[in-house]
């Protein structure tokens, strides 16, 4: 392979497929590899399976793509597949074609020979979905001779342990470790979360706002038994410790029968006790709702009073941003990356100020019930993904 070429690790993009919506990470690998294929780069694809790794060139990556996103279908698994239990059936024929459209596969421990033979002077192996970050696999780059550049979204498991199980803290813990001991450089998603990188990591790094593409509304994709006829907010993303839904069933549970609908849109992640508990018996107008599309979270989003994200940290705010472009009011934390990101065009709110989030969310209500009487929303500035990448490639 020729020099100046990038090996995009795809591990983050295989792991999802069969598990229902993209999260945030999910959908900045897969802009990198949609926007890297666009591009005349020198591009491979390597991807981390249960029997070792994989190499795709530029016309392999292409066809799993076409296999990811539904152009094209999966074929049956293979040996290896069968034999890895663990794996869902679906991940059992992803990997299986991975291996079928790769130029060369290894065993976990033959990755110094796989590298050894491929790897092409000048390589940069880039690494923006957080899986892979390995001393096995940053090293061995490294060793080879390649640049290794790394996409760290936020630093959060390390600032809010207590809001994470002690395993996954001590996996992030590890990670950072490794990009440490092996990185050339790290991309960062804000300025906000370069601070936060630097005081584990000290590579050097950039900072690049991704791009942020709104999904196209689908209504029909909406459960049949969705009320939209009242006033409704929505809370979108992983529930958690984190993302503090506690606080909106604290709102809620003060608020009353008189409150608006408030629809908590994501998976469960690891709830603590008191969360549980709240989502256990919640208020009558609170309802969790997961497995929703992009189109029809969109279209969610479009008809509600607001968007609420009462999150304790984030490394950029991508959830925000959509809304914002779509011209829902959003109210929420008030987090230096939502300034650096939103802007003034959000409303923010204390964590510890329940009466400010509860009449906020009542005045908004009252100005939905009343259309005609709605103010004009501006929306937030955004990157496009070609810009980023530009800012991406020129230091790669």
């Amino acid at each position: 392979m020729a020099g100046d070429a990038i090996w995009l690790d795809i591990t983050r993009t295989l792991s999802r497929v069969g598990r229902g919506p993209s999260t945030g990470i999910d959908r900045v690998e897969t802009a990198y590899i949609q926007g890297l294929i666009r591009r005349e780069t020198n591009l491979s694809g390597f991807a981390r399976t249960a029997s070792g790794y994989a190499l795709l060139d530029r016309t392999g990556l292409i066809a799993c793509m076409d296999r990811i996103e539904g152009r094209h279908p999966w074929g049956p698994p293979d040996l290896a597949g069968r034999l890895s239990r663990r794996l869902t059936p679906e991940r059992r024929r992803a990997e299986a074609d991975l291996r079928r459209l790769a130029v060369a596969t290894c065993l976990r421990g033959a990755l110094p020979r796989l590298l050894k033979t491929h790897l092409a002077p000048g390589t940069a192996y880039l690494n923006v979905g957080h899986s892979n970050l390995t001393p096995t696999v940053l090293g061995g780059f490294a060793a080879a001779g390649a640049k290794v550049c790394v996409f760290v979204h936020d630093t959060i498991p390390l600032d809010l342990p207590e809001d994470h199980r002690p395993e996954t803290v001590a996996t992030f813990k590890a990670r950072m470790a490794a990009v440490q001991a092996h990185g050339s450089l790290v991309i960062c998603p804000s300025a906000s979360a370069a601070s936060d990188v630097a005081r584990y990591v000290d590579v050097p790094s950039i900072v690049a706002h991704p791009g942020v593409e709104l999904a196209e509304a689908d209504a029909a994709a909406l459960p049949p038994d969705l009320d939209q006829n009242r006033p409704y907010f929505v809370a979108l993303g992983t529930i958690d410790a984190r993302k503090n839904q506690t606080l909106l069933m604290d709102v809620w549970a003060q608020m009353g029968p008189a409150a608006p609908t408030l629809y908590l849109v994501g998976t469960r992640g690891w709830v603590p006790d008191a969360l549980k508990a709240q989502l256990a018996n919640p208020p009558a107008e609170v309802h969790e709702l997961s497995g929703l599309s992009d189109g029809a979270v969109a279209a969610l989003l479009e008809g509600s009073a607001g968007l609420l994200h009462p999150s304790r940290a984030e490394g950029f705010g991508f959830t925000l941003l959509e809304a914002g472009l779509r011209g829902i009011p959003v109210l929420a934390a008030d987090l230096p990356v939502y300034r650096e990101t939103l802007g003034d065009i959000g409303v923010y709110a204390p964590l510890d100020d329940l009466y400010q989030w509860g009449s906020t969310i009542n005045e908004w209500a009252d100005r939905h019930r009343h259309p005609s009487e709605q103010y004009a929303t501006r929306k937030p500035h955004h990157p496009a993904w070609d810009t980023h990448l530009n800012v991406v490639l020129s230091h790669l």
